[in-house]
């Protein structure tokens, strides 16, 4: 185990996709446990423990994976955890995470969330990060250093009307926007805290960066890249 200081700096950019489990069915369910009625922050600390069983099993798979995908030696793979629900590992190339946690919309469902941080931008493009999280991912998110100006975003695409982009939809305010990009079965929401590229099914990573690599530009012109 190490602390977490030592995980790599990362390139701004996260991989995510979750899923859905009653609670019941968690791997750390017992016979002696209960599924809560309401969502409390004790019930979410309840969850999570038992979720750490499910969090536990996820690492040691996906340290496997890593090993082969990458060729990593022993040195290079560190854990931090279980504990509270939550998990990573570490290494050269990315920090993985996996989270349990009760579901906002439903005390008796759990989420589980699986997040990739990659050291740099190259890692998206390796071969090894599809084989380590087939099938994929369901999101690509890149927060903004400084809050974005979705107006001028909004407006930038609007001037230029790129070929790229089949529609964009903003609310009378316009403190987000959403996109949708030709040949992406997703869309792509921008606030002014981060830009998300969002599939409605896991993908490999390499259809959620051409999906960003089409925004980045757009972003850019807006000054907000």
């Amino acid at each position: 185990m190490v602390d977490s200081t030592s995980a790599p700096a990362g390139c701004g950019l996260r991989l995510w996709v979750e899923s859905r489990t009653p609670i019941k069915e968690l791997p750390g369910f017992r016979p002696n446990h209960s599924v809560p009625k309401e969502v409390t922050s004790q019930t979410r600390l309840y969850v999570a423990g038992i979720g750490e069983t499910g969090v536990e099993r996820d690492l040691e798979r996906v340290a496997r994976l890593l090993r082969e995908a990458f060729g990593l030696k022993r040195k290079e793979l560190s854990s931090i955890g279980p504990d509270r629900g939550g998990g990573s590992l570490v290494c050269p190339q990315l920090t993985y995470t996996a989270t349990v946690s009760q579901a906002d919309d439903d005390p008796g469902v759990a989420v589980t969330r699986r997040e990739v941080e990659p050291s740099s931008p190259d890692v998206l493009a390796d071969p090894g990060l599809a084989f380590a999280f087939a099938p994929g991912f369901t999101a690509l998110e890149r927060r903004f250093a400084e809050p974005a100006d979705v107006e001028a975003v909004i407006d930038a695409v609007e001037d230029a009307d790129p070929p790229e982009v089949n529609s964009l939809d903003y609310p009378l305010d316009a403190s987000t926007c959403e996109l949708r990009l030709a040949g992406f079965g997703g869309m792509v929401r921008v606030t002014a805290e981060n830009v998300a590229i969002l599939a409605p099914m896991p993908v490999p990573p390499g259809d959620l960066v051409k999906a960003w690599a089409k925004v980045k530009g757009l972003l850019e012109a807006a000054g907000a890249g």
